[in-house]
């Protein structure tokens, strides 16, 4: 997977007929900038799926597998709690 920082650190050879290096480089930072929120928006929707399969434990109730669609949650069997 490629970072931030490989992207913002590229060079690009110049060359007669190539692209406008400026361009370029503002094209690559608004590249960096969506991958950037995509990262945060992505830390906190896990840190909240983390959360709230806490909260789903400490009422004696797990996650579906993904298999059943009818609920989001099936209750705990006693020995799992």
């Amino acid at each position: 997977m490629i970072r931030v920082e490989e992207i913002a650190n590229k060079d690009f050879k110049s060359v007669i007929w190539g692209y406008d290096p400026e361009s370029v480089d503002s094209f690559l930072d608004q590249i960096i900038e969506v991958i950037l929120q995509m990262q945060a928006e992505r830390k906190e929707m896990t840190s909240t799926i983390d959360y709230l399969v806490n909260e789903l434990a400490a009422v004696g109730r797990k996650p579906m597998d993904g298999a059943q669609s009818d609920s989001v949650v099936e209750p705990m069997a006693p020995e799992e709690i």
